[in-house]
């Protein structure tokens, strides 16, 4: 990999972080929560946690294997995980905007 090429991925990879820290960390821990009846809020939040944990958990051992072997086009991999994510909260999330809260929804 040359130094242009090096430096490119770092900035692509700080450039997302940046993005979704910003945008979707809130999100994530809060939403679904916020969506489902008082009575089962929590084993949602600890079901959302085990998935979210599972997830970082095989990204952080599998990633440096994927890198190693794939090189910089192991990028698309998340570049179409992204794709797919921006497709599901588009079609399957409801609209929230106008609405004080989430249970307005109901």
């Amino acid at each position: 990999m040359t130094p242009s090429e090096t430096h490119a991925s770092v900035a692509i990879i700080m450039l997302f972080r940046f993005t979704y820290a910003l945008g979707m960390t809130p999100v994530e821990a809060l939403y679904a929560v916020e969506m489902l009846p008082h009575n089962i809020r929590a084993k949602a939040q600890g079901l959302t946690q085990l998935c979210s944990t599972a997830a970082l958990f095989a990204s952080t051992y599998a990633s440096p294997v994927a890198l190693q072997n794939l090189g910089w086009k192991y990028y698309f991999v998340f570049i179409g995980l992204d794709t797919v994510w921006f497709f599901v909260i588009w079609l399957l999330y409801p609209e929230t905007k106008g609405l004080s809260t989430l249970k307005e929804l109901f």
